[in-house]
């Protein structure tokens, strides 16, 4: 997975959490949250929530609706690895397996990205192939139902 090159969109961690990979509350397996439609289903054992219209909270390894932990996570050396769905893992893993990371922008987008927020050790060159193998076991991990996109196709 490493890359020669990756330049930053500018991406918030918002921008990857419309739909959140999580550990069901009924049967432990993997269910996802809908945050525009403020609902976790299962498709294993068929549980469903709905919420109200509490405040979404990010940057956080819960989903920002339910605050149920994230379905792709790992431990990498004593650090939570994490990730809201495929897309945001697949944005993760390009990042820390480019030999080259540029800054990107348009210039409308002045506040920081998400990768500027990364702590030290996911940015450090000798953890790069490390992680990069944790992100395959965590990628391992996603049942078939989650598409490649991260973004689940939900009935209704």
């Amino acid at each position: 997975m490493s890359g020669e090159r990756f330049r930053d969109g500018r991406e918030r961690i918002y921008e990857f959490a419309d739909e959140v990979l999580v550990v069901c509350p009924g049967c432990g397996g993997c269910a996802v949250v809908s945050v525009v439609r403020r609902r976790l289903t299962c498709p294993s054992c068929g549980a469903t929530r709905e919420a109200d219209g509490s405040a979404l909270m990010y940057r956080a390894p819960v989903d920002p609706v339910f605050r149920r932990d994230v379905w792709l996570r790992a431990d990498f050396r004593g650090h939570l690895l994490w990730a809201y769905n495929a897309r945001h893992l697949e944005y993760l893993a390009a990042y820390v397996g480019a030999r080259l990371r540029e800054r990107g922008g348009d210039g409308f987008r002045p506040h920081t990205s998400m990768v500027e927020r990364l702590p030290g050790w996911m940015n450090a060159a000798k953890n790069r192939d490390a992680l990069v193998r944790a992100f395959a076991r965590m990628r391992a991990t996603l049942p078939a139902w989650a598409s490649g996109d991260g973004v689940t196709r939900e009935e209704g």
